[in-house]
């Protein structure tokens, strides 16, 4: 393009310091600079050498040992549409000073009370166990082998580990639920052996200021899933836990 500026050009592509290509409808010419020794003198501009190969792509897991017990995921809010803020009772609810096993009972809020969701935290006591039906050699898994679930996050992706690799969001689309919702078919890759024991605790703020926990597993909140009213039953919470 005559005079224009070769700088930021899609046109021209910078090669090195003496050789520039230059684009021809869809081919491109390569020229080379013939000489530096100019009069006057010219001010080349200096470009930056662009890398011959892509940025690495980060890893989506982390090499670990399994999760230590119990496993604290903080402020995850564990399924597709779950969001903190305003939320309303759909039924009393109990309120405690702290999510701990010493904690005390410090309100009841009664139907339709509105309150905060701050954040919250899911602790697995024991992971779930997916067992493989098939081989997966995309991630190395093969038949008989087990993979340990987490946090679920909603869409058929959870927190998993196997083979020393934690995963914060993996594919469990593959796998077969219980109660046999999740893959359908004859064909799935996985079967849930082991729904695990975990439980999310929420940190709320009343309108007077006071600030508690409640037991997810066992209140039901409108305004947690933006998608609905009233939160449903999540497949997170299959088993109670004295906790």
């Amino acid at each position: 393009m005559k005079n224009t500026s070769i700088v930021g050009d899609p046109q021209y592509h910078y090669i090195n310091p003496t050789t520039l290509a230059i684009q021809h409808g869809d081919g491109w010419q390569t020229v080379t600079k013939c000489t530096s020794e100019t009069n006057p003198v010219l001010a080349y501009p200096t470009i930056p050498t662009e890398s011959s190969s892509a940025a690495p792509e980060s890893q989506p897991y982390v090499a670990q040992a399994a999760p230590t017990l119990p496993f604290f995921d903080w402020n995850a809010c564990p399924f597709e549409g779950c969001t903190y803020g305003e939320w309303t009772a759909a039924a009393a609810v109990e309120v405690f000073d702290t999510w701990k096993p010493n904690r005390n009972r410090i309100a009841i809020l009664p139907t339709d009370s509105v309150v905060k969701g701050v954040s919250g935290v899911v602790i697995t006591y024991k992971p779930g166990v997916i067992r493989l039906n098939a081989d997966l050699p995309e991630d190395n898994l093969q038949r008989g082998d087990t993979i340990l679930t987490y946090t679920y996050r909603g869409e058929g992706f959870s927190a998993a580990w196997f083979k020393g690799r934690f995963y914060r969001d993996y594919d469990i689309t593959f796998a077969k639920w219980p109660d046999g919702s999740g893959c359908l078919g004859t064909d799935c890759a996985g079967t849930y052996v082991d729904l695990g024991e975990k439980v999310w605790w929420a940190r709320v703020k009343r309108s007077s200021g006071v600030v508690g926990w409640v037991n997810m597993n066992e209140s039901k909140f409108g305004g947690v899933d933006q998608f609905a009213f009233v939160a449903p039953d999540s497949r997170l919470f299959w088993r109670k836990h004295p906790s």
